[in-house]
């Protein structure tokens, strides 16, 4: 773990921040007085740190990636460095418009890289005449400088860490499109608005940035040692033998009726149960017929009489 206290932002030249004439106004909570030159404060500046490491330590431990952008002149051996180190991708020569927000064309343009260079080693190349050798050496060397560091990224990184946020003003629009966290080194003239956790600091000392990027580094470095400790812990032998081991689960008995008794069934669910032959045949309906009305018998009259 690098160490990280006010006295080694001092000696780096952290505090040290613009011409008053050229500061913004939202960087005005991050500084410690304002008088011909702005001066940062540093205890803000350790805060936001650690908050910063933390963050980055979290996605680290997901194993997810962490996008490195640097492209000054002081930035961009430092970030190179460090991103080959930690196996993340970097980019310090120029940010391609729409990295982000138009992804599909960049993985197909890191897929032309890297087809080129697998052929460069086919027996096919050597083949080849002068001058068709020469324009894919051209083709090679123009995606290699613009898709380098990106070689890999199959996905959208969780996280990008920005050395300063005004001149790559691009990649923060398209962080902020995409809702990639952003994690940025934050001089006093530019603003710390639209970014997940500004860092104060001077961006254009070299040595500054170094410390900054190192502590980075370093909590990245303890996120990555927790993903491969929990990537072993799931393929481990024993860990598989467990859960082969674990006995089948009962499943509960049907409740019954009371006066019933618990049979288990052995039948197969697929075949149907067999009819009981003992099963008295259905009722049959029977229908009433209406009784027949009865005549009564006519009375006889006087004359029929006599």
């Amino acid at each position: 773990m690098v160490e990280l206290n006010k006295q080694i932002l001092l000696n780096a030249g952290a505090h040290y921040g613009h011409l008053a004439k050229k500061w913004n106004p939202d960087f005005k909570r991050f500084l410690l007085q304002k008088k011909k030159f702005c001066t940062i404060n540093l205890d803000k500046t350790i805060r936001q740190l650690v908050t910063a490491g933390e963050e980055l330590k979290a996605f680290a431990a997901e194993g997810k990636y962490i996008l490195f952008v640097g492209c000054k002149q002081q930035a961009k051996n430092i970030l190179k460095a460090t991103a080959q180190r930690l196996g993340q991708p970097y980019v310090t020569e120029r940010w391609l418009g729409g990295t982000f927000t138009n992804f599909t064309t960049i993985k197909s343009l890191i897929k032309k890289l890297t087809d080129l260079e697998e052929k460069k080693k086919d027996v096919s190349y050597e083949k080849l005449t002068k001058k068709e050798k020469l324009i894919w050496n051209r083709k090679t060397e123009k995606l290699n400088i613009l898709l380098s560091g990106l070689v890999g990224l199959n996905r959208l990184p969780a996280a990008v860490v920005i050395v300063d946020v005004k001149k790559e003003h691009i990649v923060v629009k398209e962080a902020n499109a995409v809702k990639v966290h952003i994690v940025g080194l934050v001089d006093s003239d530019s603003s710390p608005n639209n970014i997940g956790c500004a860092i104060p600091c001077n961006d254009d000392k070299a040595t500054a940035i170094k410390v900054v990027i190192d502590y980075l580094a370093s909590q990245i470095e303890a996120g990555q040692k927790i993903w491969e400790e929990t990537k072993n812990k799931k393929n481990h032998p024993q860990a598989q033998q467990v859960k082969t081991s674990l006995p089948p689960k009962k499943t509960p008995p049907s409740q019954l009726s009371t006066g019933q008794t618990k049979i288990k069934s052995k039948i197969n669910p697929k075949e149907t149960p067999p009819k009981n032959k003992t099963q008295s045949p259905p009722l049959k309906k029977t229908t009433t017929t209406p009784k027949s009305k009865e005549k009564k018998p006519k009375l006889k009259t006087k004359e029929e009489t006599k």
